[in-house]
C-alpha cells in the first residue's frame, strides 16, 4: 500500500511545475532543453528571461529557445503530459481508497480487485502483479507497452514515457508503438506493419539502428560542413589579407602621386616666384633708364 501512495507521490512530482509548484496547467515544452512549464507561468516568465536576440531562456537551465516573435502560444504541447495529467487524478483517488482500506483496488488491465503492482501508460493506469507478470512474458504486451514496477519508477522511466509515447496512426494499429523505420518507404511502421504485405519486400531496420544510422549521418555531414565552415574561413581570411594587401598599395600609391604633386605644384610655385621676381627687375631697370 505504501508503494501506491509513494508512487503516486513520485509521479505528481514529475508533473509539477518547477514556476509555480503546482500540477501542470496547459503544459508547454521548451525545444531546446525539454523543459515543461504551465502555460501561464512561462508567459509571466517571458519578458524577463527573454533576451535580445528575440530567444526564450529556460528558468531552470538558462537554455535560449527560439519563440517565434515572443508568442509563448507556439511552443509545442506533448500531448503525453495532457495524457498523464489525465491518470493523476483517477490514480490520487484509488491510492486515498487503498490507504483507506476501503476496498481493493481495481486494475485498469483486467478489471480485477487486487493489490497493484505497477503502472502502464498504454493501459492508462496502475495494474496487478499478475498483469505486470503478462506485460513481462506475452509478446503482445511486450511490444507495445511500457509497464513499470512502482519500486523502479524514476525520472528516468518517466522520460521514456515523454519521447516514447508515438503511436502509429494506420486503423487497427494505434496501441502499437511505432519499433521500425521502412527506408524504401522512408516512414516509422509498427510490428504489424512490417508484417503486411506492403512493406514485406522493403528494407526495414528497426527505430534504434534507424536513429544510429541517422545519427551517424548528422555527425557525417556536420563534420563535413565544419571542414568546409574552416575552409571558407580561410579563404575569407586569405581574401582579407589580399584586400588589406591591396589597399596598402592603394594607399601608398596615392601617397607617391600626392607627394609628387605636391612636388611639382613647390616647383612651378618656385619658378612662378622667380619669373616675377625677374619681370619686376626688368621693369625697374627699364625705368631707371628713362630717368
Amino acid at each position: 500500500m505504501a508503494s501506491v501512495q509513494s508512487f503516486i507521490e513520485s509521479f505528481e512530482a514529475l508533473l509539477t511545475c518547477s514556476v509555480c509548484k503546482k500540477t501542470l496547467n496547459g503544459p508547454k515544452t521548451l525545444p531546446g532543453c525539454l523543459h515543461t512549464f504551465c502555460f501561464k507561468c512561462i508567459e509571466g516568465l517571458n519578458e524577463t528571461y527573454h533576451t535580445d536576440e528575440g530567444s526564450l531562456k529556460c528558468p531552470v537551465c538558462k537554455t535560449a529557445v527560439d519563440c517565434e516573435e515572443g508568442d509563448i502560444s507556439r511552443l509545442p504541447s506533448l500531448t503525453t503530459y495532457n495524457s498523464l495529467l489525465r491518470l493523476l487524478e483517477p490514480m490520487k483517488k484509488t491510492a486515498g481508497e487503498v490507504q483507506q482500506q476501503q476496498h481493493p483496488p481495481q486494475c485498469t488491465n483486467c478489471s480485477k480487485r487486487s493489490a497493484l503492482a505497477g503502472f502502464c501508460l498504454q493501459c492508462e493506469g496502475m495494474i496487478c502483479g499478475d498483469c505486470i507478470n503478462y506485460h513481462k512474458t506475452l509478446k503482445i504486451f511486450k511490444r507495445g507497452h511500457q509497464a513499470t514496477v512502482f519500486k523502479d519508477f524514476n525520472q528516468e522511466i518517466f522520460d521514456s514515457y515523454i519521447t516514447n509515447r508515438v503511436f502509429c496512426k494506420e486503423t487497427l494499429h494505434e496501441k502499437n508503438r511505432l519499433e521500425f523505420y521502412c527506408k524504401t518507404c522512408k516512414k516509422c511502421i509498427c510490428y504489424l506493419c512490417k508484417a503486411q504485405s506492403t512493406h514485406s519486400s522493403h528494407n526495414k531496420v528497426s527505430i534504434e539502428e534507424a536513429a544510429k544510422d541517422a545519427k551517424s549521418l548528422i555527425s557525417q555531414e556536420k563534420e563535413r560542413l565544419n571542414e568546409l565552415l574552416i575552409k571558407y574561413q580561410r579563404q575569407l581570411e586569405l581574401s582579407d589579407e589580399k584586400t588589406r594587401r591591396i589597399q596598402s598599395q592603394v594607399d601608398a600609391a596615392k601617397a607617391k602621386v600626392r607627394n609628387r604633386t605636391q612636388a611639382m605644384i613647390a616647383t612651378l610655385q618656385n619658378h612662378q616666384d622667380d619669373m616675377m621676381a625677374t619681370l619686376d627687375k626688368i621693369f625697374a631697370e627699364q625705368t631707371s633708364n628713362d630717368d
